[in-house]
């Protein structure tokens, strides 16, 4: 299959083409530097969550460890029929610096490059889109404390206690929105 970047749009989310094979694999990934990937099978199941690996560079900062990132999505290919991936779609907010949007905007590219690199079918899709799908269902007005209530919901074994495990949640939740656009259940709860 030819690797392609597909961009979402809420419109298409209920006619994304269907995928019915048992022996896929759904990747999420919430990007940036402090950003995590999530792994499902066909039936939901979790395969992998982790944080993004990073390393040091020479002046205090993170950049993404980019071969770790290639071999930790190598292992979920193992053993598939077919593997699709959604990537989170980042902008710029007023009020952030214009460094760190660039770092962050870099460590994304290097993410769906990655991705795309490896041949695994990528979409980009906005945090609303897939938060309409699972923050409906909790309460409260902090949309990364909603992400965190919502996976932890679903997936009850996740332990996500620590503050910045809202990216493995939001990882986790995009994950579930690639697997149910791409299986056809959009809708179903």
């Amino acid at each position: 299959m030819r690797p392609y970047t597909h961009r979402l749009r809420l419109s298409t989310a209920k006619t994304g083409f269907v995928v019915k094979k048992e022996n896929c694999v759904y990747i999420g990934v919430d990007p940036g530097i402090n950003g995590a990937v999530a792994a499902l099978d066909a039936a939901g199941q979790i395969l992998l969550v982790e944080d993004l690996p990073h390393i040091k560079n020479g002046n205090k900062k993170k950049d993404l460890h980019l071969q770790a990132i290639m071999k930790t999505i190598k292992s979920v290919m193992e053993n598939t029929e077919q593997i699709f991936s959604a990537v989170e779609k980042v902008t710029a907010r007023p009020g952030q610096g214009v460094v760190s949007m660039f770092r962050f905007g870099r460590a994304t590219g290097q993410v769906e490059g990655i991705l795309l690199g490896l041949g695994v079918p990528t979409m980009l899709v906005s945090p609303k889109t897939w938060g309409k799908l699972f923050h409906p269902y909790v309460d409260g007005q902090d949309t990364k404390a909603k992400s965190v209530l919502a996976a932890s919901m679903r997936w009850p074994e996740v332990s996500l206690p620590r503050k910045k495990d809202h990216g493995k949640a939001e990882a986790l939740l995009i994950a579930e929105f690639c697997r149910k656009y791409h299986r056809g259940t959009l809708n179903e709860e």
